[in-house]
Protein backbone atom coordinates (compact mmCIF):
# COMPACT_ATOMS: atom_id res chain seq x y z
CA UNK A 1 0.00 0.00 0.00
CA UNK A 2 0.58 3.52 -0.51
CA UNK A 3 2.34 4.54 2.65
CA UNK A 4 1.62 8.14 2.09
CA UNK A 5 -1.98 7.87 2.19
CA UNK A 6 -1.38 7.93 5.94
CA UNK A 7 0.27 10.79 6.11
CA UNK A 8 -1.96 14.24 7.57
CA UNK A 9 -3.89 15.75 5.32
CA UNK A 10 -1.92 19.00 3.78
CA UNK A 11 -3.44 22.56 4.28
CA UNK A 12 -3.12 22.33 0.11
CA UNK A 13 -5.82 20.09 0.49
CA UNK A 14 -8.07 21.61 2.51
CA UNK A 15 -7.29 24.78 1.21
CA UNK A 16 -8.71 23.32 -2.19
CA UNK A 17 -11.58 21.67 -0.96
CA UNK A 18 -12.64 25.08 1.07
CA UNK A 19 -12.69 26.41 -2.61
CA UNK A 20 -14.75 23.68 -4.07
CA UNK A 21 -16.86 23.62 -1.33
CA UNK A 22 -17.05 27.41 -1.63
CA UNK A 23 -17.47 28.57 -5.34
CA UNK A 24 -18.99 25.12 -6.36
CA UNK A 25 -22.75 25.58 -7.98
CA UNK A 26 -23.50 22.16 -6.64
CA UNK A 27 -23.49 21.77 -2.61
CA UNK A 28 -20.12 19.67 -1.64
CA UNK A 29 -20.53 17.88 1.65
CA UNK A 30 -18.40 18.27 4.04
CA UNK A 31 -14.60 16.68 4.53
CA UNK A 32 -14.68 14.92 7.56
CA UNK A 33 -11.11 12.79 6.66
CA UNK A 34 -7.89 13.55 7.92
CA UNK A 35 -5.23 11.97 5.56
CA UNK A 36 -3.67 12.47 2.78
CA UNK A 37 -5.24 9.86 0.94
CA UNK A 38 -8.91 10.35 2.30
CA UNK A 39 -8.54 14.18 0.85
CA UNK A 40 -7.18 12.97 -2.48
CA UNK A 41 -10.10 10.49 -2.40
CA UNK A 42 -12.67 13.43 -2.11
CA UNK A 43 -11.11 15.80 -4.10
CA UNK A 44 -11.14 13.33 -6.95
CA UNK A 45 -14.90 12.50 -6.52
CA UNK A 46 -16.20 16.05 -6.35
CA UNK A 47 -13.56 18.33 -8.38
CA UNK A 48 -15.21 17.69 -11.84
CA UNK A 49 -18.86 18.61 -9.69
CA UNK A 50 -17.14 21.53 -8.46
CA UNK A 51 -15.94 22.51 -11.57
CA UNK A 52 -18.91 22.49 -13.82
CA UNK A 53 -21.10 25.54 -13.56
CA UNK A 54 -24.87 25.02 -14.14
CA UNK A 55 -27.18 27.18 -15.89
CA UNK A 56 -30.52 27.68 -14.81
CA UNK A 57 -32.57 24.83 -15.84
CA UNK A 58 -29.95 23.06 -13.76
CA UNK A 59 -27.87 21.74 -17.16
CA UNK A 60 -24.25 21.50 -16.38
CA UNK A 61 -21.95 23.88 -18.85
CA UNK A 62 -18.65 22.70 -18.00
CA UNK A 63 -16.59 25.47 -18.04
CA UNK A 64 -14.17 24.62 -15.22
CA UNK A 65 -13.52 27.87 -14.56
CA UNK A 66 -14.69 28.92 -10.94
CA UNK A 67 -11.94 27.58 -9.19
Amino acid sequence: MLEWRKDPVTDKQLAYISEMQEYSDFPIPAFIGTTKGEASDFINRWSKVAHEKFDYDGHADNYGDRI
